[in-house]
């Protein structure tokens, strides 16, 4: 001693003191030093006996150079540099929420490490590693280790909702540039947030140019294909895409004119039955053949086999003590199951009629609860049509299509078995009637289903998916329909359809 030109100075200052350099440590003292101080693990038995043992002048090199090629260096001297990147894996606070994906920037610093990633590469994968023309591929897991560096521009601590925004923002920037300017430059360039450094060439226009840089930036989860796996997949999934789309069109006959003609058919024909003006030949008797089969204006259950107490005395005049405001009703009387604050029970069993008519309309709301709240038709002793509410206040119009029991005996049940919440029915004006024609429609939909020569269910449906829209609306279908019925005027059918197919044909294209 001394063994190198360093410990020469060394040695001066000691004898200057006059004190002696240490004696060197024993084999089995230095292998646990060298363990715990490269990666901060203790040696087994059989590596300190081996060591002891080794009889070769490079003993100590070969055990130095054995343990910075352990896969525990990187673990052990990653940890230091994490602390100064204020690594976690919550955010902290109240909730400490996880911060998702944190582990693989843990696993990118043990790498980097290992492999003896030059320092100014490491410097610049950190500071954007997301903008690298080459960024550096891992041989071993394929992936993009360069961009995985910037995610230590996210780890902080975060509140999981600032009252101050701004603040927010402005605090985690503050830290950004904290960790940053420490981390590579030594200074601490956070002081000049707030005035200009006390102590270093750093002024307060300094640090909010960098806080522009940071401000500009945006927090993005980074698509990470492994040997790309992902791209490879999704190039065949296209293929095969493709290859169908060809398979399919040659199977598939054209598309007729005819078809996209119907579409416009249909769409013409649900603005006259909404919005059209009443013709002569729409026959204004035909509501006169619906049959009100029962309205319960009479105030009493007359028609009405009564069981149990759920259904009260008489049928209910506007909203029970204790309930939700009902609405949706016509006249002042309704069924209304909700006695003893909907604990009661009971049925209600009309009286036997025939089937005489295709459709039975009727209004119904309360609680959603089939078999046991429900609205039954009973054919030949089962039950063939039901209906519950939907947990709703307000009565919907909805009806059953009974056509395939014609000339049958039939009867209707209101029951209410169930105690829970919304255990209770509401229901009203129960119709018998060949036509589904809503008050608020302007024209019959048979009378227009034989003008356009449609099918009246079709139509029917057509009507019901976008009545309640607001036509003015441009994004709803009729939209476009109604301003060009309104141009045509009188103009014949088959050139408003025609019309009609070119605007919207302009509109898609547009």
């Amino acid at each position: 001693w001394p063994r190198g030109a360093i410990d020469r100075f060394l040695l001066a200052r000691l004898e200057r003191e006059g004190l002696t350099p240490a004696p060197d440590a024993d084999r089995r003292t230095l292998i646990r030093r060298l363990h715990f101080d490269l990666i901060g693990l203790p040696p087994t038995n059989d590596e300190v006996d081996s060591f002891v043992n080794d009889p070769s002048p490079r003993a100590y090199e070969n055990l130095v150079d054995r343990l910075l090629a352990s896969p525990h260096f990187g673990e052990r001297w990653g940890r230091h540099w994490l602390d100064l990147m204020r690594y976690a894996e919550t955010y902290g606070h109240e909730f400490d929420y996880v911060i998702p994906n944190a582990f693989r920037y843990r696993d990118y610093i043990i790498r980097a490490l290992n492999v003896d990633l030059p320092y100014d590469r490491f410097i610049a994968e950190h500071l954007a590693g997301d903008l690298l023309e080459s960024p550096r591929i891992d041989p071993e897991t394929g992936l993009n280790e360069s961009i995985l560096a910037t995610g230590a521009w996210w780890l902080s601590q975060a509140t999981h909702a600032p009252v101050d925004v701004r603040l927010d923002e402005a605090e985690r920037v503050d830290n950004q540039i904290d960790v940053m300017s420490k981390a590579f430059m030594g200074l601490t360039v956070a002081c000049a947030r707030c005035h200009d450094h006390k102590f270093d060439p750093i002024s307060q226009k300094d640090f909010y140019a960098l806080a522009g840089f940071l401000r500009s930036s945006r927090r993005q989860t980074a698509f990470l294909d492994p040997h790309g796996q992902i791209a490879q997949g999704v190039a065949e999934a296209r293929t095969m895409r493709d290859r169908g789309q060809e398979q399919l069109i040659a199977a598939l006959p054209p598309a007729s004119s005819i078809e996209r003609d119907d579409i416009a058919r249909f769409l013409l024909a649900a603005e006259q039955v909404l919005y059209g003006q009443p013709k002569p030949t729409d026959g204004v008797d035909v509501p006169a053949r619906d049959i009100v089969f029962e309205d319960f204006e009479s105030g009493s259950y007359s028609k009405w086999n009564v069981e149990g107490d759920a259904f009260g005395a008489a049928p209910a005049v506007g909203t029970l003590p204790g309930q939700q405001k009902i609405t949706g009703f016509e006249g002042g009387h309704f069924i209304n199951s909700f006695a003893d604050r909907d604990t009661a029970r009971g049925k209600l069993t009309s009286q036997p009629f025939t089937i005489d008519r295709r459709y039975i309309r009727y209004l119904i709301g309360g609680g959603n609860h089939p078999e046991r709240v429900a609205f039954n038709l009973v054919v030949d002793g089962r039950v063939v049509r039901t209906a519950t509410g939907r947990n709703n206040t307000h009565l919907e119009r909805e009806h059953w299509d009974v056509s395939e029991f014609a000339g049958k005996q039939a009867t209707l049940e209101i029951v209410d078995r169930e105690s829970a919440a919304w255990g209770h029915i509401t229901l009203d004006t129960i119709v018998f009637t060949d036509e589904i024609k809503p008050p608020d429609l302007r024209r019959p939909i048979s009378a227009v289903a034989s003008e356009y020569s449609l099918s009246p269910d079709h139509l029917l449906r057509w009507v019901s998916a976008i009545k309640d829209a607001a036509v003015d609306d441009p994004a709803h279908p009729l939209h476009l329909y109604k301003a060009v019925v309104a141009e045509a005027g009188d103009t014949p059918l088959d050139q408003r359809v025609a019309r009609v197919v070119a605007r919207q044909r302009e509109r898609i294209a547009a």
